[in-house]
């Protein structure tokens, strides 16, 4: 099933709006963070990796990160990263 933005259907407090609005009005609140965390993630994942040790410190436990995490993380921020510029494409050429 193919969905096209016809069959969209935005919905604000239980009351339909066009998506275009929705988009202008409330896309903003998901792409600024999403591209932030995005760049955040693939640019400096180890930020991430040092305040989860720092975390973990403070809870009591000793966790070490593999070599894996890494990349895990990158990954995971160009995924975000990726999702933000679609939601500030649809933000601004709604």
């Amino acid at each position: 099933m193919i969905i096209s933005p016809v069959m969209a259907k935005c919905y604000v407090n239980d009351q339909e709006i066009p998506c275009d609005i929705f988009w202008a009005q409330y896309g903003w609140f998901l792409a600024v963070p999403f591209t932030l965390i995005g760049l955040l993630l693939s640019i400096k994942p180890d930020w991430l990796i040092k305040f989860q040790v720092w975390w973990m410190k403070i809870l009591g436990s000793k966790w070490e990160p593999g070599k894996v995490i890494p990349k895990i993380y990158r990954g995971m921020g160009i995924i975000f990263l990726i999702l933000g510029l679609i939601f500030l494409y649809l933000t601004i050429f709604h």
